[in-house]
């Protein structure tokens, strides 16, 4: 029975380490922002892959607010309010497949913006070297724009690694019988 308890324990404050972590990086990727020349703003919105970042954040963050009651619900009264059997397991296929999701953003967050910062780094320099005024200043615009976006894929990978754990951890409790808010009896 103590077993239970810490790993519904755990459960509840991994999800909740996943959201906030996941609300950061959505929060960290919306307000990254910088000027391109007198009037054109660089959001999130205009490089892919962060879209895909804040794509991936936004479901995790979906995912995790509907999981966590239930959660908090098993830690309460050390019982699930839903019966596996009736929703096809649902917890444990659904971490498998969101932390898949928040993997590849991850995945390409990091690899598409080290990809263009060193791209952009070059065509700065050569411009620096031909002497272009405010080059300088772009550079370091745009190494901050994407600093802060490798900031926020960082937190996506700390929501990633949370709903990881969480997708093996259950697997690793002991199934007892007990009856079920919904759905009859259930186990946990």
């Amino acid at each position: 029975m103590a077993v239970k308890a810490v790993v519904s324990s755990t459960t509840l404050a991994l999800r909740i380490f996943a959201l906030l972590s996941l609300l950061g990086s959505l929060v960290r990727l919306v307000t990254n922002s910088f000027i391109f020349g007198e009037d054109h703003k660089i959001t999130f919105k205009d490089i892919t892959t962060y879209r895909y970042v804040f794509s991936a954040a936004a479901i995790g963050v979906l995912f995790t607010l509907l999981q966590i009651p239930f959660a908090i619900y098993h830690v309460c009264w050390a019982k699930r309010m839903i019966h596996p059997e009736l929703l096809l397991n649902f917890d444990f296929y659904a971490d498998k497949i969101i932390s898949n999701l928040l993997a590849a953003g991850v995945g390409a967050g990091f690899a598409y913006s080290m990809e263009l910062k060193k791209f952009l780094s070059g065509l700065l320099d050569s411009l620096i070297v031909l002497g272009v005024p405010e080059a300088e200043n772009l550079k370091s615009e745009a190494s901050k724009f994407l600093d802060k976006g490798n900031f926020a894929t960082s937190l996506l990978l700390i929501g990633f690694i949370c709903v990881a754990v969480l997708s093996v951890l259950p697997s690793s409790m002991p199934r007892e019988n007990r009856r079920g808010f919904i759905g009859g009896d259930s186990s946990n």
